[in-house]
């Protein structure tokens, strides 16, 4: 059962908070540490912008929902001026110098399924650490001011690296990182805390694109991969001289990925956004290429919680240490091939038991008709001519005569070929004499 969130009340004097970040680097973390927070809210008393900050009463996604507001609160680690800290329970109230113990990545690990509608735990972790990647990180400051171009800069950051992670939380985020429109739900979207009056709304939601952007290039595959090993295939063909295929990324990321298969053989070659991926024999069966990037990092999340989930006091995250965030694609390579029926017929219906060998670039093989006088022959290359030559007994010397036309098989059940009626020359009954 979910616990109760409670939303914000003006009333009780406790503030929401929202978070950003800003580019420092970071410091070792230790599971159980603990940490106070505080809340530096804005506008400030001396700011001159101070209309726009508020929102109304909202519900969201996942049954989180916070109360009607008249401003924003940067929450901090340790000082007002310290490391900023994110939300992770949207309308969960805290005050300043309540404590809260770390956690490292585990704590999703135990995170209910059911606060958020779209995505599992895992997932909300990942985003957060890609989101910490690209966002805003450091301390914040008291003296920020809205009406300095660099406080202002960093302030629109903050709150538009915490939206991303509120969308995140509540399900606004789908498993490629696309928006998820709430309102088609009957919620309000998280975009909607910050109103359009707000001093600082154009430079929030330029921000907010741009580490959308970068979180979506982060995970972001070349266009003809899958993120599952049961992709579709392509075909590798004959080109005369080698098989060969090239396909066009059209999301202009295949210079961040290296190429391997499980089998020999294939060559990869990369030149802009094209592969081509070559074979100077057919290969067998389908073969699975993979695409791994080649640096797949992300920021550790460090959790800061009171121990209950969806309740209690506000939980935070903030950046911790690099970590790996292994990234992979998939998609399968095929030769097609086809099937060739062979029918003898005969003057005197004597079919059975006749050689035929077949022939083509790198094939041959001799096959005996039947009983009905016909050879069955599969998985023939589909690129290739195949000449069709009768081995005919003439006493105790054995000749061949060559089908007039190459034959290429096509990828359907069955093609027909029937042998030619005996010239007065020769005739097809000399097959069997001897």
């Amino acid at each position: 059962m979910k616990a109760l969130r409670k939303p914000l009340s003006l009333f009780m004097a406790m503030l929401m908070c929202l978070g950003i970040f800003a580019g420092t680097g970071t410091t070792a973390f230790a599971a159980g540490e603990t940490m106070t927070t505080y809340m530096v809210e804005f506008p400030r008393a001396s700011d001159p912008n101070k209309a726009g900050w508020g929102h109304s009463a909202m519900n969201f996604l996942g049954g989180w929902s916070t109360g009607e507001n008249n401003g924003f609160t940067i929450h901090t680690q340790d000082s007002f001026n310290g490391k900023v800290i994110y939300c992770i329970e949207p309308g969960v109230s805290v005050h300043s110098g309540d404590q809260f113990t770390g956690r490292g990545e585990d704590f999703w690990d135990d995170y209910p399924s059911d606060l958020n509608p779209t995505i599992p735990p895992d997932t909300i972790k990942e985003y957060i650490g890609r989101i910490m990647t690209y966002g805003w990180q450091g301390n914040a400051s008291t003296s920020w001011m809205t009406d300095d171009p660099e406080d202002a800069s960093k302030i629109a950051g903050y709150i538009a690296t915490q939206l991303l992670v509120w969308e995140t939380v509540v399900g606004e985020r789908d498993s490629q990182f696309n928006h998820v429109d709430a309102n088609a739900q009957g919620k309000n979207n998280i975009a909607e805390y910050t109103s359009p009056e707000n001093p600082l709304y154009s430079e929030i939601f330029s921000q907010y694109s741009a580490i959308e952007s970068a979180v979506k290039r982060h995970t972001m595959l070349p266009s003809f991969f899958s993120s599952t090993a049961d992709a579709g295939a392509y075909e590798l063909k004959w080109d005369g001289q080698q098989y060969s295929l090239t396909l066009t990324d059209t999301n202009g990321v295949l210079g961040d990925y290296t190429f391997t298969s499980n089998i020999t053989g294939l060559n990869f070659s990369v030149d802009g956004n094209q592969l081509t991926i070559t074979s100077s024999q057919a290969i067998k069966g389908s073969v699975t290429v993979k695409a791994e990037k080649i640096s797949a990092q992300r920021s550790g999340v460090v959790v800061w919680t009171d121990g209950i989930i969806g309740g209690g006091k506000q939980d935070f995250a903030t950046y911790g240490e690099t970590v790996s965030d292994y990234m992979v694609g998939y998609l399968n390579l095929e030769v097609k091939t086809g099937n060739m029926k062979l029918v003898k017929t005969s003057e005197d219906g004597q079919v059975a038991g006749i050689s035929f060998t077949i022939t083509g670039e790198g094939y041959s093989a001799t096959k005996t008709t039947n009983e009905a006088g016909e050879i069955d022959i599969s998985d023939l290359e589909r690129v290739r001519g195949y000449d069709v030559m009768k081995i005919m007994r003439i006493g105790r010397d054995f000749i061949s005569g060559k089908s007039e036309e190459p034959y290429t098989p096509d990828s359907s059940d069955a093609q027909s070929e029937t042998t030619p009626e005996p010239s007065t020359r020769r005739r097809e009954t000399s097959e069997s004499e001897g």
